[in-house]
């Protein structure tokens, strides 16, 4: 696995060395993308998580009328025993998540609270709600019922999210948001957007990750699906070529270039059975 999955920061770090942090406000590359993905709809992600759901519970499908989610790409409702279930799929984690959190709103403003593992309270009666990747898409879980059958629920269907994700992906690029194992001390990545400071707009995503590692490096990963990463490599390299030096060392896995003290790296790889895109941002100047 350490094989497969580069860590891409450290090499950065020992070509470039140690500078200032960079000013990504000097810098405009004008970049803007949205592939031509092959997006699942979900079906595996629904057949994955009922086929384990029915090896726990007595499953049915049926009708529900609980407070639903929108812009979902295939959906099952039923019930598990005499807990009320929906799920509802999603291409990226980033529209599930938005779900998640407006479904997750409206009931605290009924009166519902937080009460662990995504399950939300009031008197006897509670909601589950989780939003997972499973099999080939993203995974919105609404469950409703008695407050015990629901946590009951919650900690019954865990085991069921199981298998490789564009999350581990991005994981495990990141060694665990710590860049430390060929540093005397660790340097943390802080989680912070900036590729639209730079002028940098991808779409089409999967799953990303964007942060900074003080002082002198900026980092984003994007999770496509299988085959769709490359489109997104190949076009930033053509957008930089236009203006920006190639300087990829030799044996370098993706293409470095440069324009004046920045330095831009790109690489388009396969893990987990997911393409991934990484992109770091060098500045050794100050301003």
């Amino acid at each position: 696995m350490r094989k497969i999955i580069i860590p891409l920061l450290l090499i950065i770090l020992a070509i470039f060395g140690y500078a200032y942090k960079i000013h990504t406000s000097q810098i405009n590359l004008n970049i803007s993308l949205s592939p031509h993905c092959n997006y699942s709809n979900g079906s595996e992600a629904l057949r994955v998580f009922l086929e384990g759901a029915r090896y726990l519970y007595k499953v049915e499908e049926a009708p529900l009328n609980i407070v639903s989610p929108h812009n979902y790409l295939k959906k099952f409702t039923g019930k598990a025993n005499e807990t009320e279930f929906g799920l509802y799929t999603y291409y990226s984690s980033d529209s599930c998540e938005k779900e998640k959190n407006r479904i997750t709103n409206e009931l605290e403003q009924r009166g519902f609270s937080i009460y662990k593992n995504n399950v939300l309270v009031k008197d006897k009666n509670g909601y589950y709600i989780s939003c997972k990747f499973m099999g080939d898409a993203y995974i919105l879980v609404v469950a409703r019922g008695e407050r015990e059958d629901v946590i009951d629920f919650a900690k019954t269907v865990t085991p069921l999210y199981y298998g490789p994700s564009p999350e581990k992906v991005i994981f495990y690029t990141l060694l665990e948001k710590n860049i430390s194992t060929m540093l005397e001390k660790n340097i943390p990545i802080m989680e912070e957007n900036w590729t639209a400071e730079v002028g940098v707009k991808i779409e089409g995503y999967m799953a990303k990750f964007e942060g900074s590692v003080k002082p002198n490096l900026n980092v984003a990963v994007y999770v496509y699906p299988k085959g769709c990463g490359r489109e997104v490599y190949l076009e930033i390299t053509k957008a930089l070529a236009k203006s920006w030096k190639d300087i990829t060392p030799v044996n370098a896995t993706g293409k470095m270039f440069k324009k004046d003290n920045t330095r831009f790296y790109v690489e388009y790889s396969q893990v987990m059975g997911f393409d991934r895109v990484v992109i770091l941002i060098y500045n050794s100047s100050r301003t």
